[in-house]
């Protein structure tokens, strides 16, 4: 029996640390094993990795997808797009499985008759993030996308009513598939509150809302003197996080600890009292999952998709998006209830075990590359 080739598309991937890249690294082993092979198509990330690499005997091909269009570069956008359609012509993938942030599906539409494959797309984020609008308006790179696969999935409920709603014919070929964490071996710790950790990990970008945490952290020492904060993860905003920092005469009670492994995720959490999420979009954050698998409670924001990963009073709290008052609020709600943040944090475990497993994931997608492929 032959293996159904799968050309993987991604804007990310590990060591790269964020959503995605989590659920890629774990993903495709698990379809491995379903009899799949893969090539992955990605960027260079922050690494600058070289163009080629291998991830468990996958090929990984890297491209400067940002890079080329941000800068016009119409040379290097060309050669590019040989490159890519190369790629398709030699590896005559069966599916193109799509995952999109970024403009870098510009090039998997303008190699389309290189190779004729069906395309699965997926969509990580909320339609604000990518320009769609419930209206029907959006931008006409990810319109074109949208309308040239044969499938799309969202992960989260609220993310596909969205999408529902802007379309109605994407009924008939839309669906969610949550992201999904392997079984963890790694036991998770007693909450430490002395003195309490707080942590936020992730890309240091603007929309995951680092800098409401620093504001909320810097009101929540009025009353919790000895806590201290991690920022864990690396990016373009972390020179402005630093300075913010610093105005807020936080000193040493804030950390950076600079960009993680995904390995050492783990043990992170296990160090951590209360995980904060203050994002400004997400589609299903998977640092919520990661937290709930180590038995951390949460605050979060509201935004889409949270309230189908935390559980408002059951796995953690939410509070409204910007809101650095009510985010501290919240945060010292559970340092002065340690009884009330280990029940949660224990709830967020089963959560996450019950509803968000790899193996559901994986089985999903099962589905759908072999019903793609018919």
């Amino acid at each position: 029996m032959m293996l159904m080739r799968i050309l993987y598309w991604t804007p990310f991937f590990v060591p790269d640390l964020g959503g995605i890249e989590t659920l890629s690294a774990q993903l495709l082993p698990a379809l491995q094993r379903c009899g799949y092979e893969f090539t992955v198509v990605t960027s260079h990330g922050r690494y600058q990795l070289p163009d080629e690499t291998e991830y468990a005997g996958i090929p990984i091909h890297r491209f400067g997808f940002r890079e080329a269009i941000g800068q016009n570069d119409l040379t290097r956008i060309i050669q590019i797009r040989q490159q890519v359609a190369q790629i398709k012509r030699v590896f005559r993938p069966d599916l193109v499985h799509l995952h999109i942030s970024d403009p870098s599906a510009f090039f998997h539409l303008n190699t389309l008759q290189a190779h004729i494959a069906p395309t699965l797309l997926s969509l990580h984020q909320n339609l604000d993030y990518y320009g769609l609008q419930t209206d029907g308006s959006s931008s006409a790179l990810l319109a074109r996308v949208i309308s040239t696969s044969q499938w799309v999935t969202t992960v989260s409920q609220s993310i596909l009513a969205k999408l529902h709603q802007r379309d109605s014919r994407l009924v008939a070929r839309s669906s969610v598939v949550y992201n999904g964490l392997p079984t963890t071996r790694h036991v998770p710790t007693p909450l430490p509150f002395d003195p309490p950790q707080l942590l936020c990990f992730g890309r240091l970008i603007p929309r995951k809302g680092f800098d409401v945490a620093l504001a909320a952290f810097a009101l929540l020492l009025a009353e919790h003197p000895r806590a201290q904060l991690t920022i864990a993860g690396d990016g373009v905003q972390r020179d402005v996080l630093q300075q913010q920092a610093a105005t807020l005469n936080l000193g040493e009670r804030v950390r950076f600890a600079g960009a993680i492994s995904q390995p050492d995720v783990p043990d992170l959490l296990n160090r951590a009292t209360v995980v904060i999420i203050p994002s400004r979009a997400e589609g299903l954050p998977m640092a919520a999952l990661e937290a709930g698998q180590m038995a951390r409670p949460i605050v979060a924001a509201n935004f889409d998709g949270v309230g189908e990963a935390v559980i408002h009073g059951r796995t953690g709290l939410i509070v409204p998006q910007e809101d650095s008052r009510a985010l501290a609020a919240a945060i010292s709600h559970l340092l002065t209830h340690p009884a009330v943040a280990a029940q949660l944090g224990q709830n967020a475990r089963d959560y996450v075990q019950d509803a968000f497993s790899l193996d559901t994931t994986a089985a999903a997608y099962d589905r759908l590359y072999r019903q793609l492929h018919l």
